[in-house]
């Protein structure tokens, strides 16, 4: 069974290489809203996952399980939050290019502003 810690490494180095290998000027603009929807789906799936964890865990669970399920629910959204900024970036990068995606652009930010608070809130 693969670690969380090495999860998040191979997505980071999968993203590191997606990023790499697809200037901005080289993505088919009227795609970004739907090119990273797995990843999204995956994300958001993971999240759930950890949330209902939480949710399971008996009143009497140990400090540190609680501990432990915390640090995964701050990983897998940190891991959101940051695709939620290459998404934008792509987006904007795409505005830049003429291309109309202002409707993408606003949910981006929202779901990304809503993403930092959940970090900030559970995470800090």
């Amino acid at each position: 069974m693969r670690s969380p810690f090495m999860t998040t490494v191979a997505q980071a180095v999968a993203l590191g290489i997606m990023v790499s290998t697809a200037p901005a000027q080289n993505i088919e603009c009227q795609h970004i809203g739907t090119a990273y929807d797995e990843l999204f789906a995956d994300s958001i799936k993971r999240i759930n996952a950890v949330k209902a964890e939480a949710q399971g865990l008996p009143a009497n669970t140990p400090p540190q399980r609680r501990e432990d399920v915390r640090r995964k629910f701050c990983t897998v959204a940190g891991e959101l939050l940051g695709l939620y900024k290459f998404v934008g970036a792509l987006a904007n990068d795409c505005s830049r290019q003429g291309s109309n995606n202002t409707e993408l652009r606003a949910t981006i930010e929202k779901q990304r502003g809503l993403t930092e608070q959940a970090i900030k809130d559970a995470c800090q």
